[in-house]
């Protein structure tokens, strides 16, 4: 008996050849975090042919991560900011009303 294969899409040059596989952010998150506790080289090669992502892309989960916590302190220090201005123009109108107010008395 031969086996054939089901006829593959004819849409574009690539139909052809097989799908990428491609990983959820959550799982890629946790692939990253049991490759980052390990130490050994070689558990960490043998972590990456089990699971199928390559060096590279755990080095680009992890540089999204790192860019994510970055995106994340930089909205905090904006809104930090933003306060901060608020408080010195009322720092200021009260300032300038004081000073309004004792040249008057004067």
């Amino acid at each position: 008996m031969v086996v054939t294969r089901p006829p593959r899409p004819t849409r574009g040059p690539r139909a052809s050849r097989p799908k990428r596989r491609t990983f959820p952010p959550a799982y890629k998150l946790a692939i990253v975090e049991q490759y980052d506790r390990l130490t050994d080289p070689r558990e960490r090669g043998a972590l990456l042919r089990r699971e199928g992502p390559s060096p590279a892309d755990v080095k680009n989960d992890r540089l999204q991560k790192e860019n994510d916590k970055l995106r994340a302190e930089l909205a905090r220090t904006k809104a930090a900011l933003g306060v901060l201005g608020k408080a010195h123009e009322l720092l200021e109108m009260l300032s300038e009303s004081a000073d309004s107010g004792a040249r008057q008395s004067k």
